[in-house]
C-alpha cells in the first residue's frame, strides 16, 4: 500500500478519539511551538496537522496565517469542525505546494511516518523564507536508564507504522547553516529546530504580503 493510503487509512480509524489519547502520548507539542519563535504577523505551516492540536499555542503568537497541511481527510475533517480561521489543505508532505513561502513551519509526530521522510523535509525547507524557522518534533530511542525498554517501545509505535529511530539530523544539516536538537533525558522524542536556510535547489516559491 502506497505510504500515504497506509496513514490516511490509520487515521480514518483514530480520528474520533485522536485528541482524548494523543494530548497525553505525544507530549511537547508546546515546547515545539515556543522554539519555533512566531512573530506577530509571521506566516505558519503545521505539516501533518492533524486535528490541529498545535493550534491553540500558535494562535497565542498572533500570526498572520496558519495553515495546516495532512494526507488524512478524516482527520482534517474534525480540524475544519474545530478551526475555523485555519486554511486547511489535503496533501501529502513530500509534494503538496502552497502558492507561497512561510516564516515558521512546524512538524510534530509526523517524519517518523512517512516512507518519503527525507522529501518532506526538502519540500518543508522550500516553502520556508529565507529568514524561516523549521520546527520537528518526533519520536526518539529510549536512552540511559530506560533504554532496556526501548524493544518494546519499538514494538508498539511500529503498529502505528512510526520508526522511532529516523535520524532527521544529517539532512537538516545539509538544508540549513543552524540545526540545535534536544533529546529528553530519557529518550522517547526529540526536538529540532532548524534555521538559516541554505538557498534551495532550483529557487523556493514566490512570495506573498503576509495575511494573504
Amino acid at each position: 500500500m502506497p505510504d500515504t493510503a497506509r496513514v490516511d487509512e490509520l487515521y480514518r480509524r483514530h480520528a474520533r478519539f485522536y485528541d482524548a489519547t494523543r494530548r497525553f502520548i505525544l507530549p511537547d507539542r508546546r515546547a515545539a511551538v515556543e522554539w519555533l519563535d512566531v512573530r506577530a504577523g509571521d506566516r505558519v505551516i503545521d505539516f501533518a496537522c492533524g486535528t490541529g492540536l498545535n493550534v491553540s499555542h500558535l494562535r497565542r503568537s498572533s500570526p498572520a496565517r496558519i495553515t495546516g497541511i495532512d494526507c488524512s481527510d478524516a482527520m482534517l475533517e474534525r480540524a475544519a469542525r474545530k478551526l475555523g480561521d485555519v486554511h486547511l489543505v489535503l496533501g501529502d508532505a513530500a509534494t503538496v505546494t502552497l502558492p507561497a513561502t512561510a516564516e515558521r513551519i512546524v512538524c510534530t509526530y509526523g517524519l517518523s511516518m512517512m516512507d518519503d521522510w527525507r522529501d518532506a523535509v526538502r519540500n518543508m525547507h522550500r516553502h520556508l523564507t529565507p529568514d524561516g524557522v523549521l520546527v520537528i518534533l518526533d519520536f526518539h530511542p529510549l536512552r540511559g536508564p530506560a533504554a532496556p525498554f526501548d524493544p518494546i517501545l519499538h514494538w508498539w509505535l511500529g503498529r502505528f507504522g512510526v520508526r522511532s529511530e529516523t535520524d532527521f539530523e544529517p539532512l537538516l544539516r545539509e538544508l540549513f547553516r543552524d540545526v540545535e536538537v534536544r533529546v529528553r533525558p530519557l529518550g522517547y522524542d526529540v526536538l529540532v529546530r532548524a534555521s538559516r536556510p541554505r538557498p534551495a535547489p532550483g529557487g523556493r516559491l514566490g512570495s506573498l504580503p503576509p495575511g494573504c
